[in-house]
C-alpha cells in the first residue's frame, strides 16, 4: 500500500519479512532528524492513517552506529513533546537501534 501511495518512501525490503526500509534522513544531527520524520510524519499522516487501518504498522527506526557516538560515554537523545505528539498523531512507533562494532 504504502510503496504505491508514498513511492519516494520506498528504498528496499527490511530486515524483517513484511517490512519496507526508507531513509527518511541522513544528516548525523539528531535534531535534523527529528526535524525531517515530523515533516514526513505530517506530510505522508492520510496514508499513514490508511495503512494504519489496513493493519499497517509504521515505524520510525533511528540507526545509532558506534561512529555516532563514539567520542561519549553516554549518548543521549531527547524526544521532545512535538515529536511525541506526531507520531501519536499518524499512530507511529518509534525504534532507536544501537550497533555495536562487529
Amino acid at each position: 500500500y504504502l510503496q504505491r501511495e508514498a513511492p519516494e518512501l520506498y528504498d528496499g525490503p527490511g530486515h524483517c519479512p513484511g517490512q519496507f526500509s526508507s531513509t527518511v534522513c541522513e544528516d548525523d544531527d539528531w535534531w535534523e532528524h527529528c526535524e525531517a520524520i515530523i515533516a514526513l510524519a505530517r506530510r505522508r499522516a492520510p496514508q499513514f492513517r490508511n495503512a494504519r487501518e489496513r493493519g499497517l504498522e509504521i515505524e520510525f527506526d533511528v540507526a545509532i552506529h558506534e561512529d555516532d557516538c563514539k567520542a561519549n560515554v553516554v549518548y543521549s537523545l531527547l524526544i521532545d513533546q512535538e515529536f511525541i505528539k506526531v507520531l501519536a498523531e499518524v499512530e507511529a512507533n518509534l525504534a532507536i537501534s544501537l550497533y555495536k562494532p562487529s
